[in-house]
This record gives C-alpha cells, sequence and structure tokens, in this order.
C-alpha cells in the first residue's frame, strides 16, 4: 500500500512532537537514568536499520574498521546523551530553541576548523538566529544555569557530530542511512558501556530490593502525561515506538517529496513543539507579556532557520528569496566581493553626454576591479597591442596622431566615475 505525501507529513510531525513530549514526561516522572534510555534507543533505531536494509533492500550494508568511527560514535553518543539531559534539565522551550542553535555552531566549526566561511547572506541568517533565541529564552523561569551549561555543551557536540556526519558521507561514499548504520554498533557499545557504569550500580541495587520500573520514577505534578493514566514502563515503549516511526516517515517522507518538503515539516515540528510549551505557560499564570516577547523570539529564530534553509537549498541559476524582496542597494551589499557587479553612478551633467557604448565602457572599465590579476594583465596587454597597432598603422600611412586620438584608442576609461 502507497501512502499518500499528505499522511507522511502529518506522521512525521505527529511522530517527532509526541517523541520530544512523551521523553519530557519520562523524566519529569522522575526517571533519570538519561544512559539507559538512550541505549534502548540506539538498541531500536539499529534494528529498524538493520531491518530496511536487510529485509526491504532500502541501502547497503556498508562496513568500516572500528579505529575510523570511534571518535565519530563517541560523539554521537555524546550528542544524544547531553540533548537528553537538556531536555531533562530545561524547558521544552529552552531545549528546542538551543537545538535551533545548532545550524550557526556547524557553521562556525567549518569556519574556524576547516576554513570555509559562510555567505553574507547566510551570515544574515545565522544573526536572526541568534537574535531570535536570545529573546525566546532571556525571560524564560526555568532557566538554570547547569542546564544552560549542559544545552551549550550539547549544541556544541551535536554540531561537530553533524559536521563529521557530512564529511564522512562523502570521504566513505555512503548515504546518511549507510552511514547510521555503519555507526550504531559502535555507538550502543559505546552509550552501553556507559549506562552500565554509572546507571548499572543504582538500577541493580533497586531490582535486587524488589523493585519494579515503576518505581524508578516519582510523581509529579507538573508531567505533562498524567501518571495515573499512563505507566513509567509504557512510556519509555511508547518512546521507543515513537522513535522508531520518526525515523520512518523522516526516510519516506525524503524518498517521496524532496529536501524543501523535509526541512518545511521540520519547522512545522518546531513550531507545534513551542506551542505546545507556551500552551502549559500560560496555564501556569506567568505573565503575558513574557509570552508575547518570547513568542516573537522564536518567530525572528524560525524566519532565520527559513532562511538559511532557502539559501542552502536553491539552485545556482536561479535567484535566492532576498534577490527577490531587497532593494538593489542592499542586494548589492549583500553580494561577495568575487560577485559584485559594479555599483556606478554618473554625474548628472555627464548623463547627457554619454551614449549606449560609452557607458558599457564605463561599466566595463569599473567591473575590471572585481577580475582576478591574471584577467587584468591579460586585457591590459590586449588593450597595449590594439594601441601599437594603432600607432603603426599610423606611421605606415605617414599620419601624426594628436594627443586626443590616443584617448580615442583608450575609449572612455579617463572619464571620472563615482562609485558606492
Amino acid at each position: 500500500m502507497t501512502y499518500p505525501a499528505w499522511a507522511l507529513v502529518v506522521g512525521s510531525i505527529v511522530s517527532s512532537v509526541a517523541l520530544v513530549l512523551v521523553n519530557k514526561a519520562i523524566f519529569a516522572s522522575g526517571f533519570s537514568y538519561i544512559f539507559t534510555l538512550t541505549t534502548i534507543h540506539f538498541m531500536w533505531t539499529a534494528g529498524l536499520l538493520q531491518i530496511l536494509a536487510r529485509v526491504f533492500g532500502l541501502f547497503e550494508v556498508k562496513y568500516v574498521s572500528l579505529g575510523k568511527t570511534m571518535l565519530v560514535s563517541c560523539f554521537g553518543v555524546g550528542s544524544m546523551c547531553l540533548m537528553n539531559f537538556s531536555l531533562h534539565l530545561n524547558s521544552v522551550g529552552f531545549y528546542q530553541m538551543m537545538k535551533l542553535c545548532v545550524v550557526p555552531c556547524c557553521l562556525a566549526i567549518d569556519a574556524f576548523m576547516y576554513g570555509t566561511f559562510a555567505t553574507r547572506k547566510i551570515q544574515v541568517a545565522l544573526v536572526l538566529i541568534l537574535a531570535g533565541v536570545g529573546g525566546a529564552t532571556v525571560t524564560d523561569l526555568d532557566l538554570n544555569l547547569i542546564g544552560s551549561l549542559v544545552g551549550a555543551l550539547a549544541v556544541v557536540i551535536s554540531a561537530q557530530y553533524q559536521t563529521w556526519m557530512g564529511r564522512k558521507q562523502e570521504e566513505w561514499k555512503m548515504s546518511s542511512q549507510e552511514l547510521a548504520l555503519t555507526l550504531c554498533t559502535s555507538q550502543i557499545f559505546i552509550c552501553g558501556l556507559l549506562a552500565a557504569t554509572i546507571d548499572g550500580p543504582i538500577l541493580f541495587e533497586a531490582f535486587r530490593s524488589g523493585a519494579s520500573i515503576e518505581d524508578l520514577g516519582t510523581q509529579d505534578q507538573n508531567s505533562i502525561i498524567p501518571q495515573s493514566s499512563t505507566s513509567l514502563a509504557g512510556l519509555i515503549l511508547l518512546s521507543c515506538v515513537l522513535a522508531i516511526s520518526a525515523n520512518i516517515h523522516a526516510f519516506a517522507l525524503i524518498g517521496r517529496t524532496s529536501a524543501i518538503t523535509f526541512q518545511v515539516v521540520g519547522h512545522g515540528k518546531t513550531c507545534l513543539i513551542l506551542i505546545a510549551h507556551y500552551a502549559m505557560y500560560l496555564t501556569e499564570g506567568r505573565p503575558l507579556s513574557d509570552l508575547i516577547f518570547n513568542l516573537f523570539g522564536v518567530f525572528v529564530a524560525l524566519m532565520g532557520v527559513a532562511l538559511y534553509s532557502a539559501l542552502k537549498l536553491k539552485t545556482p541559476d536561479e535567484p535566492d528569496v532576498l534577490d527577490l524582496v531587497l532593494p538593489s542597494c542592499l542586494r548589492w551589499a549583500l553580494e561577495e566581493p568575487k560577485e559584485r557587479a559594479p555599483f556606478v553612478r554618473i554625474k548628472a551633467n555627464e548623463a547627457d553626454s554619454l551614449d549606449g557604448p560609452e557607458v558599457a565602457d564605463l561599466l566595463g572599465d569599473e567591473s575590471e576591479t572585481s577580475d582576478s590579476e591574471e584577467e587584468r594583465e591579460q586585457e591590459e596587454g590586449t588593450q597595449r597591442q590594439a594601441k601599437a597597432g594603432v600607432l603603426v598603422e599610423m606611421q605606415a600611412t605617414q599620419q601624426t596622431p594628436f594627443a586626443g586620438d590616443v584617448s580615442a584608442v583608450e575609449g572612455s576609461a579617463s572619464r571620472p566615475v563615482t562609485t558606492v
């Protein structure tokens, strides 16, 4: 049976939003064994990828030596665990806004570690993201020092992990699913080792004393999902099922639609998660002015993320969204120096005396400033040869050139031009 695209969109949004809220409910119930929960998620994800590869043949199973994958796997485990710790220690809104900061952090890593710098238009999008994140979190009453430090560390580790994922796909000639499956085994081993070392002794003592899974959590009045209606074991199982559902819908959505649709759906998920968070915000009796300020910050940040996605996904031969909405002077200012065309202003008293070819000469001479040194040298050499040819021809016909004839050979390059 083939599902329509709209069903995949709805399924992806519902699965992802529900996954975040269910995980928050698990942590709110008093369950603090982050490494154990993350290991369970890794195991379920690995099982899903194995089924998709070996049973359905959607991609190949490729192998890379453990020595090459270990460092990337460690950062992958760190990313997942720290993000879960951030969700445990912070509000859903702060957690989601920190995830938006991964994009500018990735570009900062590319700039400082690999010498790849963002364009000026991308930098505008990053300014919007950071300004929006600041506005959305500055009045968050759930903000705390430890949670903020964990959230910031999660952003850095996740950004480095995502940067490596993109580069390793090219280096090892793998798709994102093939690379995820390759890293799963080592990630389960690393995270399982952390769970056995940190969570293991506590869980062992609890189960040896006759405790059940329900005893690992405590009742919390601020829990998103009432504990009387859903058990802790049920929430953990639901979390794993939602993680599989989110992955399946993500793979299917990319295959059936496009990367642009996937990005738009991702922004929709962010909006719904933040709306759910701020809906609980109102029920707690907090000031409406703070809520409005936070919502404005969210709007600015989402505009920045949408702009970044549009700039990254556009084809080279089509104009971007900034080219369509900005005036010419701002478009010119945002262009890169190598691509910038001259912005020429001609004096009013000279405009009437210039014809079409002369204006073209002005633009051509001024645009030489954006050419490379080699191109300029070649053009100057061509002009010198042209002058020499004209002078030789004049001498051959026994004509003496006037001073004005040289400027005629040079064209109108000597005319004053004011650039901005």
